[in-house]
């Protein structure tokens, strides 16, 4: 079981690792050259289309192991919950929001339409943030919830 878990925290560390690049990076990025926010948006579209993906599937796979072939872990537990919500709404931003909101900056860059790269970078931030604020929720349910049994 250690063997999932640990696989579990990787790619949950994965996805808010890319989270917290997303935040910091893309605040910064928004005021570099034009070549510079193009390859941000290529790197958010990647993101986007192979990071959260992978990561997520691999947090949903290896959170169903440890709850079906595990005796600590329950589907009636509020945080394995918390966690599958956390899934599918990353699975989501991620499909939905990161890769072709990246694409859009990328191709607006391209073009010189600062209105719609302003407009594909603004929504990337929002959703970024609100996602990094449920993985992190999502962390602090698991560790508080085990972290009761671990006196």
């Amino acid at each position: 079981m250690r063997f999932w878990l640990a696989l579990h925290i990787i790619a949950a560390g994965t996805w808010l690792g890319a989270n917290v690049a997303q935040v910091v990076l893309g605040t910064r990025v928004g005021s570099a050259v034009a070549d510079v926010r193009t390859w941000w948006a290529e790197v958010g579209e990647f993101l986007g289309k192979v990071v959260y993906p992978a990561a997520g599937a691999v947090v949903l796979i290896t959170g169903l192991i440890m709850v079906i072939a595990g005796d600590v872990y329950s589907f009636a537990s509020a945080f394995v919950s918390i966690g599958f919500a956390a899934v599918i709404i990353g699975g989501v931003l991620g499909g939905v929001v990161f890769g072709p909101q990246n694409r859009k900056a990328g191709e607006a860059i391209r073009t010189g339409d600062g209105a719609s790269e302003s407009k594909a970078r603004s929504t990337i931030m929002n959703f970024a943030y609100l996602d990094t604020a449920i993985v992190i929720l999502t962390i602090f349910s698991m560790v508080f919830t085990l972290g009761a049994k671990y006196k």
